[in-house]
């Protein structure tokens, strides 16, 4: 009787672990200025927010927006993007400075959670904090549509209104469908020592200062595979907040260096709209020759692999008119 074989991907982080750059240059804990959270109240549910302003205060602008706190456990923290760039209250990361304008700055928190579908909207539609109601699939896309911000404010995999459904285990059944809602449970409960198991590591977007110490506590020379070889990750790039001194040792350590796209632009339409051709021309191309000289790589046809979190509809194209090598995709 036939079985299908089990391939169990282990989580490390995340099943198959992935950094996006929204993580890469998620604000640090940790600053060398000492920043003082008295007189910063603790707010919950509102992720990271700046101090407020009171009437006495005498606001410094510089560190009004480079300055952030979140409320843990009823603890005030305190964290500082740095000098070079400032918190964007929408995106809840840090960003550039030409990229988070006054008014951005001005901002305590985000807003309140949208409506959703308790805004009574038609269908086909969900409503903003305000509960003004747009088309569902502008929740998360990358632009401000609700005009409070809302529909961009609570965009976490659990938050998202266009997120993928949960899987649901008692409908999931093998051998057509399996799913672990933990990540930790294994096909047909079979004891996890007598199944092979197959650890995928990988991570995508930025590589610099702020994930470096993750890959060094991940990859010591004590974690082997069975064969004694160490074990090594896959790291898909994109250009923004990369440092290829990094990247330039990620390779020499053996790790597969691989393509994210140059600009990692929003919204999802600029992937599948205009010239695709010339669009994933210029971005996957044009990565590959960034990473190439930045990082000291020694030829171009070394990369044969990208990613790619959007535009599904045109990969076909892509693949056909302008793949370089041969490409291997994770969507």
């Amino acid at each position: 009787m036939w079985r299908p074989a089990l391939l169990v991907s282990v989580t490390l982080l995340q099943l198959t672990t992935v950094f996006s750059s929204e993580e890469a240059v998620k604000p640090r804990q940790r600053s060398k200025r000492q920043i003082s959270t008295r007189g910063v109240p603790c707010l919950r549910d509102v992720g990271f927010y700046r101090r407020p302003i009171r009437d006495f205060d005498i606001v410094d602008p510089v560190t009004q927006c480079t300055e952030f706190f979140q409320c843990i456990n009823g603890i005030v923290l305190a964290s500082d993007c740095g000098k070079q760039r400032r918190f964007d209250v929408w995106s809840q990361q840090c960003n550039y400075k030409k990229d988070v304008n006054k008014t951005n700055c001005d901002i305590i928190s985000r807003v309140g959670r949208p409506a959703l579908d308790k805004a009574g909207c038609p269908t086909g539609q969900l409503g903003c904090f305000s509960k003004d109601c747009i088309s569902s699939d502008k929740f998360c896309d990358g632009n401000n549509d609700c005009a409070d911000g809302s529909d961009e404010a609570y965009c976490s995999i659990n938050e998202d209104p266009n997120a993928a459904e949960k899987c649901d285990e008692k409908n999931c059944v093998l051998p057509n469908c399996f799913c672990s809602s933990s990540g930790a449970k294994v096909p047909g409960d079979l004891d996890p020592k007598s199944v092979p198991q197959m650890i995928m590591i990988s991570f995508d977007d930025a590589v610099n200062s702020n994930v470096q110490p993750i890959y060094d506590a991940l990859f010591t020379p004590e974690r082997k595979n069975p064969n004694g070889c160490p074990i090594r990750g896959s790291f898909y790039l994109a250009h923004q907040w990369t440092d290829y001194r990094l990247v330039q040792q990620l390779y020499r350590d053996g790790h597969d260096v691989m393509l994210h796209s140059t600009s990692h632009k929003k919204p999802e339409s600029y992937w599948d709209t205009g010239d695709i051709t010339r669009t994933y021309t210029n971005e996957f191309i044009t990565n590959r020759k960034i990473v190439k000289e930045f990082a000291q790589f020694p030829d171009e046809n070394y990369f044969q692999g990208m990613q790619t979190d959007h535009g599904s509809k045109s990969l076909a194209l892509f693949h056909e008119r302008v793949c370089f090598q041969a490409c291997a995709y994770r969507g």
